[in-house]
């Protein structure tokens, strides 16, 4: 996560918070905390409950996702009616147990709970969704921001096994282990197998793949290389690594946040057909300490390095920006688009750092990216990809040791004018520049700007 700008021109103000007519068309009903969506038959008074936690910055753009499920599934569920009331929530202020429980669905037709989960896990991991983790209730599948438990829908008190039981949410997994089918596991054998009470794997993924080296270091986390313990070669693999509470962006996300997202990101991308284009995800950690990943080890030089040394070999930007396309036909942006987040491999090049991506499907929510862009207005996510690329392609810091990463600004029409290209890369990346200011109005995403480069570059 380099720089601290958020990409195309998108500010910090959040979105409010829509009522039930907004959201989904229906009137629904407040108690002055809460709007609801739908009505628990009366004949019902307890089952289960799903919770979808969120931060400040993406409950919008999460409550529109779900809540269109829920409604198309005709699942009754409730949701903050505030931003405040959310932040005071994660916060704990009105108690630990309340932690993450912003959007509340009451799924007690058992038979509906398979289908809605495998949609909400499709959503969620494609916009790299994370949320604060609910206190001592299960995770719905691992890794993820949906949690579950069996508990009353209008009181604290529960019939279970022809007993009348309190329902206890100091201790919510008494009450699950009570209960003869648990719907949750049977979808997600591996959740009841991962010990969660405080929401983070009690061992380290660390000791299957022990640290022997670092890439890089920082206040954020660190890439360091690894090896795999318990493979016969012991092959080396790329560990990263995000801090919890390390650096964090004024809106409160830190590194943990976007390395889960990231993760997500490699997945969604993967299975849209990209994998070519991708380092393969090996495994994902929760931790008290931050999240952990672990990535293949990609054989190579990132292009930014490669420049660096004096490296002018056209086709490699040129792969870069058609790379940069295939995954925009795909239906994703990248948000932080630069050399230095490609390798050019043996095999062709390959994409790494999708902390910022998006699919462009969802709600856009605000990404950081390694500099701003000034002086181009309404850019879409995809043509600020291309263009971002190009500038990182060739801008050359004032002073050799202030880093491309150093939190700036950048005038694009300004520097496309006064910029000087020293060899044929500077020579065919201005000249994409110009093609693409030049294209923006009439193809405001610049798809065609790889099939540019490709023909006459």
């Amino acid at each position: 996560m380099d720089g601290s700008k958020l990409s195309g021109g998108v500010t910090g103000a959040l979105p409010p918070v829509p009522c039930p007519v907004d959201l989904v068309g229906e009137c629904g009903h407040s108690d002055g905390i809460w709007f609801g969506v739908g009505k628990i038959p009366v004949d019902i008074s307890q089952g289960w409950k799903l919770y979808v936690s969120a931060t400040v910055t993406n409950y919008v753009p999460t409550l529109i996702g779900v809540a269109r499920i829920f409604f198309e599934k005709s699942i009754p569920f409730k949701y903050l009616n505030s931003h405040s009331r959310l932040r005071d929530q994660n916060a704990g202020i009105f108690g630990y147990s309340q932690v993450g429980k912003c959007i509340v669905a009451y799924t007690y037709r058992v038979a509906a709970i398979k289908e809605l989960l495998l949609e909400l896990k499709m959503l969620l991991d494609a916009s790299g969704h994370e949320g604060p983790f609910v206190p001592r209730v299960p995770f719905a599948w691992p890794g993820g921001s949906v949690f579950y438990r069996y508990g009353g829908y209008r009181s604290g008190d529960l019939r279970l096994g022809g007993q009348n039981v309190q329902d206890d949410r100091s201790e919510p997994r008494s009450i699950i282990a009570r209960i003869p089918s648990n719907p949750f596991i049977s979808i997600f054998p591996e959740v009841s197998a991962r010990p969660q009470s405080v929401g983070f794997a009690l061992h380290s993924i660390l000791e299957r793949y022990p640290v022997t080296s670092p890439i890089c270091r920082s206040g954020k986390g660190g890439v360091f290389i690894a090896r795999n313990s318990q493979s016969a070669t012991r092959e080396e693999v790329v560990v990263k690594i995000g801090l919890r509470l390390g650096n964090m962006l004024p809106d409160g996300r830190d590194a943990s946040y976007f390395l889960a997202r990231e993760f997500d990101m490699y997945q969604a991308m993967r299975a849209s057909g990209l994998s070519r284009w991708l380092a393969c995800p090996i495994a994902f950690s929760r931790e008290a300490i931050g999240n952990l990943m672990v990535l293949e080890k990609i054989c190579g030089q990132n292009l930014g390095q490669w420049r660096a040394d004096g490296g002018v070999d056209v086709s490699r930007l040129v792969d870069a920006v058609s790379v940069i396309e295939r995954v925009h036909e795909a239906g994703f942006s990248l948000g932080d688009a630069k050399t230095a987040n490609f390798i050019a491999s043996p095999s062709g090049m390959v994409l790494l750092d999708l902390e910022s991506a998006h699919c462009l499907s969802l709600t856009y929510e605000a990404m950081p990216s390694t500099f701003g862009l000034k002086g181009l207005s309404g850019l879409s996510p995809t043509a600020f990809d291309v263009i971002h690329f190009l500038i990182s392609a060739v801008f050359k810091p004032d002073l050799p040791q202030v880093p491309l990463s150093i939190e700036r600004s950048i005038d694009v029409p300004g520097f496309v004018h006064s910029f000087a290209p020293a060899d044929l890369w500077d020579e065919t990346a201005l000249k994409l520049l110009r093609i693409a200011l030049q294209r923006l109005a009439d193809d405001p995403s610049l798809v065609s700007i790889a099939a540019a480069a490709r023909l006459g570059c």
